[in-house]
């Protein structure tokens, strides 16, 4: 799940004091594939993943799209979660271009729809009807409490949580504190977003006695807001 270090990344080791940040697919731990970098100095060894195990394809995540799912759309990931999703003028528009084809499409159109598929994380919701994610739909694909983002606007939705870490992948990293920490620890929490890392250590049984964030968006703060409300946080101290 490491992977090796480009030029560009040997460069960067430099500035953070020779630390090497650890490079991971989250495609290992979820139905989307997403490769970053992270910089941390925690143990390597004796990490373990959140049970039960996430959905790690289209159709464990999304069953109910089987039904209508063509043989040559031979995806069984999505792509990265996005900030924003495609328009309705385009899934018309390659909803026409597969119903204007008797039987199959031809190579050209395949490739078309299925390039378009991939970059906008399009999924089968009915025969030659292609949609985007839906809110809650992403919330459960990136491991994150049903309706977490509920209350502000569909597009606030999906920039929150196409900025946000992936629970289970980040749960990984953050496993090893579990025994050091038997009592619970004290969090300050930078560029907190939607609080992937607050809602990983939660389902990793770690407590958080006391929260320090800092977040600058009201809509992602009202997110995290409610988690902490209800996991019993001790004390929150904001920063805009």
């Amino acid at each position: 799940m490491t992977l090796g270090c480009t030029k560009s990344e040997t460069n960067l080791i430099y500035f953070l004091y020779e630390i090497e940040p650890e490079f991971v697919d989250s495609r290992f731990f979820f139905a989307a594939a997403r490769k970053r970098g992270y910089i941390h100095n925690l143990p390597l060894n004796n990490r373990f993943p959140i049970h039960p195990l996430p959905p790690r394809t289209i159709f464990e995540a999304l069953p109910e799209t089987r039904k209508w799912w063509p043989s040559w759309d031979t995806r069984e990931q999505l792509n990265c979660i996005l900030t924003c999703v495609g328009s309705a003028q385009l899934t018309d528009g390659l909803k026409s271009a597969t119903e204007n084809c008797e039987g199959k499409p031809n190579p050209h159109v395949i490739k078309h729809v299925i390039n378009q598929c991939k970059k906008w994380n399009l999924v089968l919701t009915g025969k030659n009807r292609l949609a985007p994610l839906e809110p809650n739909e992403i919330e459960k694909i990136m491991g994150y409490p049903h309706n977490h983002t509920r209350g502000v606007s569909r597009i606030e939705r999906y920039k929150g949580l196409g900025n946000a870490f992936q629970v289970d992948t980040v749960a990984y990293q953050l496993s090893v504190l579990k025994d050091l920490y038997p009592d619970g620890m004290n969090v300050l929490s930078l560029f907190s977003g939607i609080g992937g890392a607050e809602v990983a250590l939660d389902r990793l049984g770690i407590r958080m006695n006391n929260v320090v964030s800092v977040e600058k968006s009201s809509v992602c703060r009202r997110a995290r807001r409610d988690v902490y409300q209800i996991k019993g946080v001790d004390q929150v101290l904001w920063r805009v």
